[in-house]
């Protein structure tokens, strides 16, 4: 059994529990809490009973956005530095923690391998909905999960 949490950080962050084993997916919670309230849930988590494994949605600032994001404090690019490092210390303290990190771009591609979007959560939250994309995508490509 691999303990998977996934996660599309932002100001308000969306995230996924839920477990693989012997090729099955399950999604056991989801969710969409502000992010400074979830990282400090994360890392008494994984400083008790880590997750095996944590994947995050990517964040770049790009050309096409930067002035858009003039006075920002870019609070999306804080929520994975904090994300990343409640992992490294559970890692120091000699867990093994799969920590990933996914493009934006594999939304397109579960959805497409799933048939549909059927299988995601019925919310208006679309962070919500990415985090169990990115949960069941890990599932698939790198724990062999037939989608």
């Amino acid at each position: 059994m691999t303990t998977v949490l996934a996660i599309d950080p932002g100001e308000m962050t969306g995230w996924a529990r839920g477990e693989i084993t012997d090729g099955v997916c399950e999604v056991h919670a989801h969710g969409y809490t502000p992010w400074q309230d979830f990282v400090i849930a994360l890392y008494h988590r994984m400083a008790a009973d880590p997750y095996d494994a944590v994947i995050y949605e990517s964040w770049r600032l790009r050309k096409s956005s930067a002035l858009d994001l003039v006075g920002s404090d870019l609070q999306s690019s804080q929520c994975i530095g904090a994300i990343k490092l409640s992992c490294w210390l559970a890692q120091q303290s000699g867990k093994v923690v799969q920590v990933r990190n996914q493009e934006p771009a594999i939304k397109n591609v579960i959805d497409s391998m799933k048939g549909g979007t059927d299988y995601l959560p019925k919310s208006d939250k679309e962070h919500n909905k990415d985090a169990v994309r990115h949960l069941w995508y890990f599932a698939v490509t790198e724990k062999g999960v037939t989608p």
